[in-house]
C-alpha cells in the first residue's frame, strides 16, 4: 500500500506531466526565429563592427542576414539626386530595428512601406533608410543630417525605440539591460511559461532591477536626461522646418508583455506628447500587437528589438 505522501507525490507528478503535455500540444509558444539563413550566398565576410557597417558599397553577413550598403554607406540602394519630378521621398532615421538587424533588407519596415505605397496611384514613393544599429536619437539625427537630407525628403520618419534615450553618462543604467529571456533552456514548456509569467509580473510592478524600472527611472525621474532627449526632438523639428518636410514619429513597441498591462506604455505616451507639442505627427504601434505571442515577433532570441507597424 502506498503511503499518503507517496500517493500525493504521484498525483502531483501526473498532474505536472499532464499540464506539460497539454501546454505543448494546445498552447505551446512558437519557436524563436532562427538566425540561420539557408538561402544566403556563400563566401560572405562577417561584418562585426560599426566601422564595417558604414562602409560604402559593403556586402557581407551581419547578425545572420545579408547586409549591403549604397555609395553613402547606408543599408539601402542608390537613389537619383536631385530628386526626380513626381517622386515623393521619405527618409527614415533610427537604430537597429529601423535598419533591420537580423533580417533581410526587403523585410525592414522602411522597405515594406515603400512597397505598399507603390501598389497604385500616379505618385512614385521612395523610402531612404539612414538608420544604423546602436544609434540613439542623437546619432540617428546626425546621420539624417549628414546623409538623408541630400535626398530631399518630403517626409521624415523617426523610428523611436526605448533605448533612444540612452544619451551619455546621465543615463541611469539598472542591474539588467533587458528582461531575462524565456528561451526554453529548462526543457519544460510549463516551467518556461511560469518563468515568463513571473518575469512579466516583475516588469509590470517595476520591481527593482527590472528593465521597466530602469525605463521609468530615466523617462520620469531623470530630468536632466529627459531635457537632453527633448532637445533632440527640437533638433528634429528644426531640421524638418528648414527643409519644409513633415515629421512622423513611429513609436515602436518593445516585444514583451503584449497585453493591456504593457509596462512601457507610459514612456510611449510621454514621447508622443513631447513630439506632438513640437508639431510632429505620431504613430503608436502598441495596440496593433496586443494579444500577440511575443516570440513570433522576435528577430533573434539574444537581441530583442522593438516591433514596428
Amino acid at each position: 500500500m502506498l503511503s499518503k505522501f507517496a500517493k500525493r507525490a504521484t498525483a502531483l507528478a501526473i498532474a505536472f506531466v499532464a499540464a506539460e503535455i497539454a501546454l505543448r500540444v494546445a498552447n505551446a509558444p512558437p519557436p524563436i526565429p532562427s538566425r540561420e539563413h539557408a538561402s544566403l550566398p556563400g563566401g560572405l565576410k562577417l561584418i562585426q563592427n560599426l566601422t564595417d557597417l558604414v562602409q560604402p558599397k559593403q556586402r557581407g553577413l551581419f547578425r545572420g542576414a545579408l547586409y549591403e550598403t549604397n555609395v553613402l554607406g547606408l543599408r539601402d540602394r542608390d537613389y537619383v539626386v536631385p530628386k526626380p519630378r513626381g517622386v515623393f521621398r521619405i527618409v527614415v532615421a533610427g537604430g537597429s530595428t529601423t535598419m533591420g538587424s537580423w533580417i533581410a533588407e526587403d523585410a525592414t519596415w522602411a522597405a515594406r512601406i515603400e512597397e505598399q505605397l507603390n501598389t497604385d496611384g500616379p505618385t512614385r514613393f521612395e523610402v531612404v533608410n539612414t538608420a544604423l544599429a546602436g544609434a540613439d536619437i542623437k546619432s540617428a539625427l546626425g546621420r539624417l543630417e549628414a546623409f538623408g537630407l541630400a535626398y530631399e525628403p518630403d517626409l521624415i520618419i523617426y523610428g523611436f525605440s526605448l533605448t533612444d534615450i540612452e544619451l551619455g553618462t546621465t543615463y541611469r543604467r539598472g542591474a539588467v539591460s533587458t528582461m531575462p529571456l524565456p528561451a526554453g533552456d529548462s526543457g519544460s514548456a510549463l516551467l518556461d511559461s511560469g518563468f515568463l509569467a513571473l518575469e512579466e509580473f516583475r516588469q509590470i510592478r517595476e520591481a527593482p532591477g527590472t528593465y521597466s524600472d530602469e525605463i521609468f527611472t530615466n523617462y520620469f525621474e531623470n530630468p536632466e536626461l529627459w531635457m537632453s532627449y527633448q532637445s533632440q526632438l527640437d533638433r528634429l523639428a528644426a531640421i524638418a522646418k528648414k527643409r519644409n518636410a513633415c515629421v512622423l514619429v513611429l513609436l515602436q513597441t518593445h516585444p514583451l508583455s503584449l497585453h493591456i498591462l504593457h509596462p512601457y506604455r507610459p514612456a510611449y505616451h510621454r514621447v508622443a506628447e513631447a513630439a506632438q507639442t513640437r508639431g510632429m505627427s505620431v504613430a503608436p504601434s502598441l495596440d496593433l500587437y496586443l494579444g500577440e505571442e511575443p516570440r513570433t515577433l522576435w528577430a533573434s532570441p539574444i537581441d530583442l528589438p522593438p516591433v514596428s507597424a
